[in-house]
């Protein structure tokens, strides 16, 4: 398992340095199809779960029951945006939770197609990101207040290729924080 899990670490990596390689050239492609909600949101949460269960955090998803159990969308994006995310939240936590919650709102189409707003947000009690480092947080290879992050691993990526990934489906990424207390991130996408 632990192995396992390493090994899963190190692809994340290289499949970051290689999405971030397509991004910068221009390259990365959406690939739209129809998808289990469930299966994206299970997949992202297996892969957190080895890093949450040595630290002392719970683990909350919360999920509105009335979320299309089939959408149409990029999956592997929007499950890699969520992974990255979730990741982030793991290793900057401690002790205390990392709440999970995904929403939708329904959009008004053109076309009249039905199309929703996929709300994904995570909520941590980890170590906070100081206010006057928040405008560079999505920046590639930006790792902030290292000398108190000295030994969480990490490229510095995973962030900047979310966003990324998320503005090229058409959506937006905040974040809020309090040094010291966590952070709260938030996609937005179309489906």
């Amino acid at each position: 398992q632990n192995i396992q899990s390493a090994g899963s670490s190190l692809l994340s990596i290289i499949n970051d340095i290689l999405d971030f390689s397509k991004i910068e050239s221009g390259e990365l492609e959406i690939m739209e199809e129809k998808y289990e909600t469930g299966k994206i949101l299970e997949n992202a949460k297996r892969m957190v779960m080895p890093r949450l269960e040595v630290k002392d955090i719970k683990f909350i998803m919360n999920v509105n029951n009335d979320l299309p159990r089939i959408l149409f969308g990029d999956a592997n994006r929007i499950e890699q945006s969520m992974l990255n995310i979730l990741t982030n939240a793991a290793k900057y936590t401690e002790r205390g939770k990392i709440e999970v919650n995904v929403d939708f709102k329904k959009i008004e189409s053109d076309d009249n197609k039905p199309v929703i707003m996929l709300i994904f947000q995570v909520k941590d009690t980890g170590r906070g990101i100081k206010e006057e480092s928040l405008p560079g947080l999505f920046n590639s290879y930006e790792r902030v207040d290292l000398v108190r992050n000295r030994k969480i691993e990490g490229t510095g990526l995973g962030l900047a290729i979310s966003k990324r990934m998320v503005e090229a489906m058409g959506g937006s990424i905040t974040i809020e924080s309090k040094y010291g207390e966590g952070s709260k991130f938030t996609f937005f996408v179309e489906q």
